[in-house]
């Protein structure tokens, strides 16, 4: 995909999510944002399954129900990344005193 085919679909992707946003009443706050476009993206099939059964349901998007969705959508993978790069760093310090004490 050339560069400007990223922008344009980018840009249509930004358009359909604050259109979304302004369809069901959800603030345009930059954790919304990143959701909203998360799921207009189509890139986790999870998150468009839970969007679309929730407006299926009628569901309001308040902030409680965006909140718990960022949290279990968009924040779970920062934390999982977080963790791992803490096990590769322990990992990485138990083998240098592991080393050192060998040595000593």
């Amino acid at each position: 995909m050339s560069t400007d085919s990223n922008i344009e679909h980018s840009n249509r992707i930004a358009l359909e999510a604050m259109a979304w946003m302004t369809q069901h009443a959800v603030a345009p706050t930059p954790d919304n944002y990143a959701l909203v476009y998360a799921y207009k993206s189509g890139t986790d099939p999870e998150l468009t399954r839970t969007f679309d059964m929730l407006v299926a349901a009628n569901t309001a998007f308040d902030s409680t129900t965006m909140t718990t969705l960022y949290a279990r959508h968009c924040r779970a993978e920062t934390d999982e990344e977080f963790m791992a790069d803490v096990g590769v760093r322990v990992e990485a310090e138990l083998k240098n005193v592991l080393k050192a004490l060998d040595t000593a």
